[in-house]
């Protein structure tokens, strides 16, 4: 085969390797935001609530130590399949999900944030991730002063639906539930 056809199927090769593994994590809470306001699979969750900044504050991060900083383990039964005339055993997968959250505030606003992190880091679809894990939600909360506080809820639109209802109704005070995630 000809030089030049070898170096044109290496690049390809090489721009089809690099395409299929230029998934980076999430390294900040603004590009977060930007992702799930850009993506079908996101969604942004605005509203009011009367109640003060510190009481929201407050709720959200007794709430989120008690319900959100756990590890929940899974094992999920795989079965077994044919492919090619072959016959690949199934068998029993574990992956064991951190749940940590963040706070921050500078008296006007304040940020919380739900990290998960799964298999220790080493997830089987995806590269290494952060120290903390990946993004899950990120809260905005913003003082109004007296007239109490804006919310900006950023998260998935699909897989994490009790986490982002569950929420707002603490900080409405209709819930202290904790949600069900995995």
């Amino acid at each position: 085969m000809n030089v030049e056809i070898y170096k044109s199927l290496l690049v390809v090769a090489v721009a089809m390797l690099t395409g299929c593994s230029a998934w980076e994590p999430i390294m900040d809470s603004q590009t977060f935001r930007n992702r799930m306001n850009e993506s079908r699979f996101g969604q942004k969750e605005a509203f009011s609530s009367e109640r003060s900044f510190a009481e929201v504050n407050k709720i959200i991060q007794q709430q989120g130590a008690k319900c959100l900083n756990r590890t929940v383990t899974t094992q999920t039964k795989n079965p077994g399949y044919w492919q090619g005339g072959m016959y690949f055993a199934g068998g029993t997968s574990t992956d064991t999900y951190r749940y940590s959250t963040k706070f921050w505030t500078d008296g006007n606003a304040s940020e919380f944030s739900v990290f998960e992190k799964i298999n220790g880091g080493k997830g089987r679809f995806m590269p290494e991730e952060p120290e903390q894990g990946h993004y899950l939600v990120v809260m905005d909360v913003f003082n109004r002063g007296r007239k109490g506080v804006d919310v900006a809820l950023y998260g998935p639109s699909i897989g994490f639906d009790p986490l982002m209802e569950t929420i707002p109704d603490w900080i409405e005070g209709r819930s202290t539930a904790c949600p069900e995630i995995r």
